[in-house]
């Protein structure tokens, strides 16, 4: 009876193992699953329009400014250097086309071929909720539901000029760079 009984002992110890093992395997992983989603939407780009235009100036003698406001109104630090004739003055534009109502940021920046002049102060309308501040701001193309929307960004600046600057046609890039924010 002993030897049953011994038996009986071990054949239960060994279930008794045998099951803890199974339910700690059993609790040793787990899994989740969660969804994958993606939203495409319209490449933003940007075309330029119309030129930057400060039209004819008189060569001052000592430095000063030329202003196009957004509207393409002309203002100076001496009104005597606004000549007429000449290209008309008028505020630079670019259209912009992306996703629709979606919000984008806005960076202004310009050259000119002649380092003794300089161009800052910009501004700039059109593009919804455009705001410019030292160059950069932030706009957004029209609410039309869903794809692609276009708007016109409207840009103006202050010309510096040089005291006696060397005569003839001065030029320079305006460039203008978005990215969606």
């Amino acid at each position: 009876m002993n030897t049953l009984r011994k038996i009986l002992i071990g054949a239960g110890s060994a279930a008794l193992v045998a099951g803890l093992a199974t339910a700690a395997a059993a609790q040793s992983s787990d899994s989740a699953s969660v969804g994958i989603n993606a939203r495409l939407i319209a490449p933003l780009t940007i075309d330029p329009d119309l030129s930057l235009e400060f039209g004819t100036i008189v060569a001052p003698t000592a430095a000063a400014t030329v202003t196009i406001s957004t509207a393409g109104a002309r203002t100076a630090s001496d009104t005597e250097l606004l000549a007429p004739g000449g290209t008309a003055p008028r505020a630079g534009s670019f259209d912009i086309t992306g996703e629709a109502n979606q919000a984008f940021n806005i960076s202004i920046s310009a050259v000119m071929s002649d380092n003794t002049f300089s161009v800052d102060n910009f501004t700039a309308s059109g593009c919804f909720n455009t705001i410019i501040a030292a160059g950069t701001g932030t706009g957004k193309t029209a609410n039309t539901g869903t794809g692609s929307a276009a708007c016109e960004l409207v840009v103006g600046a202050t010309l510096n000029i040089p005291a006696n600057p060397s005569l003839g046609a001065k030029s320079g890039t305006l460039t203008t760079t978005v990215d969606y924010n």
